[in-house]
């Protein structure tokens, strides 16, 4: 019941580090218009 080898063992592929074949243009990237909750504290 407790068998310590693992049911899987193929390697899960590295999709980020592969090459993007899509060819879409990326003119802008980032966040644009957050806001974070600041909260000051009194002495």
């Amino acid at each position: 019941m407790n068998d310590a080898r693992p049911l899987n063992t193929t390697p899960i592929p590295d999709v980020q580090n592969s090459k993007d074949a899509r060819q879409i243009p990326i003119d802008k990237v980032g966040i644009k218009d957050i806001r974070h909750p600041v909260v000051v504290r009194d002495r």
